[in-house]
């Protein structure tokens, strides 16, 4: 199982970093006892600028910094026993290296030709270092809390760290992720006008998110599990930055969110919001992102989104309409399985990847649109076309899924394969006629259909027997036989795995 600490995945024990949450990721510190950074890590974290990396790291791989091209600055703790040179060949010329002086870290640096010659600053006393950063938290939160007092605020410690702070500010139900830098004479004034922007209730988000821009108040982005209050209505604008991840977002019914990129994986799992506006300058939905979000009726995805994730609208029931953009290029497997209130959806043009499942029990009977690209599974992958007809999503002759649990099925004649796992754990199906055309039935396809007790085929039983039947195809199924046609009505024939 994977752990999420300050935007870096983990492995389960923490000993390896294994990526990036995002690739606008702007600092990077690394817990103690990571071991390995792993292939890739940071592979095209632009912003990245600064990273620290503990004395029990023992390995960086293949890519781990390629194409960071802002990363100038490496914190290094102090007790290396070894500080290979290859680590940093991805880094710009100009990196610099920060330690402790007399550390082991130091007496290894001061050994290499290569690495001595990037060392600009040492850490001479990280007493002071952590009593400026503690002085700066208190000096943040000390004066907004005094001068939101009047202004029926509240203000969040989101995390502090020796260049900044970032802070949750929240007046009604508007509420700002803001980032206050180490230079107090700079910030200071800017609470006024933050606490002035955000007190005005009566202007649309949108108009308060371009008073913030305007005023060059510096958003950041929000942390995973940090509390957000929505008003007494159920209200709330949120105005950050980045990457929104999940939060706890007290009470709201309503949210509107401005200035985030990329809605993240579980951002809003489970979460009990009525409707929400998605910010324009949005590119991507991540996994799980709306997963069990029941009761949101309706959510228009803006423009410039180009990915919806894998599950990310799974089990939306109240779910009864959306509109996708003309940008989206790719939409995950089972991203709006048992939405089963959405009967129609629009599939743009530019999509080029479609996951397998991703309309699977919705009340989607037919589309206009007709998809050609590639189609996307756990295990499976193929070009070629995709609609839906009838409750079948369809490529060609072949039925990749059904649309719609009904309890009755009839696969139209011309259908010559039934996909993989085609109807699985469809327990509603009780009874299915397959049509003589029939020459593949796919790998599980009625695995679990456990109330299927009916199965008729509109071939003979010659024909029946052609029939080429893949592993598991009617395994846990109620049928014991199926029914094929003769001249006289029809024979009853035992049914095989």
């Amino acid at each position: 199982m994977e752990q999420t600490v300050d935007g870096i995945v983990y492995s389960e024990d923490f000993k390896n970093v294994l990526r990036a949450e995002s690739k606008d990721i702007t600092t990077a510190r690394l817990k103690d006892g990571v071991v390995s950074i792993e292939t890739s890590a940071f592979l095209n974290c632009k912003q990245l600028s600064e990273i620290y990396l503990p004395s029990t790291l023992k390995a960086v791989k293949r890519c781990a910094f390629k194409n960071c091209d802002s990363l100038l600055k490496v914190e290094l703790g102090d007790d290396f026993e070894e500080l290979p040179s290859k680590w940093f060949n991805f880094l710009p010329e100009q990196y610099k290296i920060i330690c402790k002086e007399d550390s082991a870290t130091f007496k290894l640096i001061k050994r290499s030709s290569i690495l001595k010659a990037h060392v600009e600053s040492l850490q001479l006393d990280s007493a002071k270092s952590e009593k400026k950063k503690q002085v700066q938290k208190a000096g943040v939160g000390a004066i907004l809390t005094a001068a939101l007092a009047q202004a029926n605020g509240t203000c969040t410690l989101v995390s502090s760290k020796k260049d900044a702070t970032i802070v949750l500010v929240s007046i009604g139900k508007n509420s700002g992720v803001f980032r206050f830098g180490s230079d107090s004479t700079k910030w200071i004034p800017k609470i006024p006008k933050i606490i002035e922007i955000l007190s005005d209730q009566t202007k649309s988000g949108q108009d308060i998110y371009d008073a913030l821009v305007q005023n060059k108040l510096t958003l950041a982005e929000v942390n995973t599990h940090t509390e957000i209050p929505a008003d007494s209505a159920g209200n709330l604008n949120l105005f950050s930055r980045g990457v929104y991840k999940y939060c706890y977002t007290v009470n709201a019914k309503h949210i509107e969110l401005y200035g985030i990129t990329k809605i993240g994986l579980d951002a809003f799992k489970y979460n009990k919001v009525e409707s929400i506006k998605l910010p324009d300058g949005l590119k991507s939905i991540e996994d799980f992102a709306f997963k069990n979000c029941n009761n949101i009726k309706d959510i228009s995805i803006p423009e410039g989104v180009t990915q919806i994730g894998n599950y990310a609208f799974s089990n939306c029931h109240s779910l009864c309409s959306i509109k996708l953009p003309s940008t989206l290029e790719s939409l995950g497997y089972y991203s709006f399985c048992d939405c089963v209130a959405l009967s129609s959806i629009n599939l743009p043009k530019t999509i080029k990847t479609i996951g397998y499942y991703a309309f699977s029990n919705t009340n989607i009977q037919n589309i206009d649109e007709t998809f050609f690209g590639q189609m996307n599974g756990y295990d499976s992958k193929f070009e070629g076309m995709l609609t839906i007809k009838g409750g079948l999503a369809l490529s060609g002759s072949k039925v990749l899924y059904s649309t719609k649990h009904a309890s009755s099925l009839e696969i139209p004649e011309g259908i010559e394969e039934l996909s993989f796992n085609a109807f699985h754990y469809n327990h509603a199906l009780k009874s299915v006629r397959l049509p003589k055309s029939l020459k593949v039935i796919g790998r599980q396809a009625f695995c679990g259909c456990e109330n299927l007790s009916e199965i008729c085929f509109d071939g003979s039983e010659k024909d029946w027997d052609k029939v080429k039947k893949e592993q598991w195809w009617c395994a846990e199924v109620a049928a014991t036989s199926v029914k094929c046609k003769t001249l006289f009505g029809t024979k009853e024939v035992e049914l095989k795995l």
